[in-house]
């Protein structure tokens, strides 16, 4: 990774040479919108303030890629994703956690942050072993390494409409008498298929938002900025 930390002096040439680089590789790289700048800023603030980053937000809204490029590229730090999923086990859980405190002694080594994302944590019904890794910062009791930083996301609880259930041609279709038992057991028919958050992790989770069609916008905008061909054809930006 190429180091976006710090210009190399405090001459004011090398800090307007580190501006205009940083400039050049997000622009390339990510896109950057003042809703996601002000987003990353809320979470590295949590970081160094010790806390827990949970974060609640539609699929696809781009929480992974955010606190990816926060880490790698602004931070300079390491990263492992966790993808949760109705499969996991607490014991798959508790080996990968064994081999990220590994990797997070080795980071130490480098003067790194090793930064645990857990995608989709409350798909799982071991959430309870995820409430302990994150909010207590131990693993059956043991504590965690210092310089392990614990993040996850989570999926809302979605009501879906009836006529979304049996019209979706999207996909694969779930057998009638398979979502009249899901509605039976859950009640509701649910967007996401998801287990109760404990209550302890409910006081850190913040909600990531949404797109509108505003930000949308600006974020297709920005990406056509990025394509040298496309700025030669401006209607491309009225559509």
């Amino acid at each position: 990774n190429e180091l976006l930390v710090r210009p190399i002096s405090s001459k004011t040439a090398d800090i307007e040479s580190f501006q205009e680089h940083v400039a050049k590789k997000l622009q390339l790289e990510y896109v950057l919108t003042p809703d996601n700048y002000i987003k990353m800023l809320l979470i590295y603030l949590r970081v160094e303030s010790g806390l827990p980053v949970l974060i609640m937000g539609e699929t696809g809204c781009g929480k992974t890629a955010l606190i990816q490029f926060l880490c790698q590229k602004i931070l300079d730090d390491e990263m492992e994703i966790f993808r949760i999923h109705a499969g996991v086990t607490s014991e798959q859980i508790i080996n990968m956690i064994h081999k990220f405190s590994q990797r997070a002694h080795e980071c130490l080594l480098q003067n790194k942050r090793l930064w645990v994302f857990f995608d989709e944590f409350n798909t799982t019904p071991s959430i309870g072993l995820i409430k302990e890794i994150t909010c207590e910062r131990t693993l059956l009791g043991e504590p965690l390494p210092d310089n392990m930083v614990l993040l996850g996301a989570c999926n809302p609880q979605r009501r879906k409409k009836d006529n979304k259930i049996f019209h979706n041609h999207i996909g694969i279709k779930k057998d009638l008498y398979e979502i009249q038992r899901l509605k039976q057991n859950s009640g509701i028919s649910l967007l996401y298929t998801v287990v109760p958050i404990p209550e302890t992790m409910l006081e850190y989770v913040w909600d990531y938002g949404y797109l509108d069609d505003t930000i949308e916008n600006k974020y297709i905008r920005t990406m056509l900025y990025t394509c040298e061909q496309l700025l030669e054809n401006i209607e491309w930006f009225n559509l």
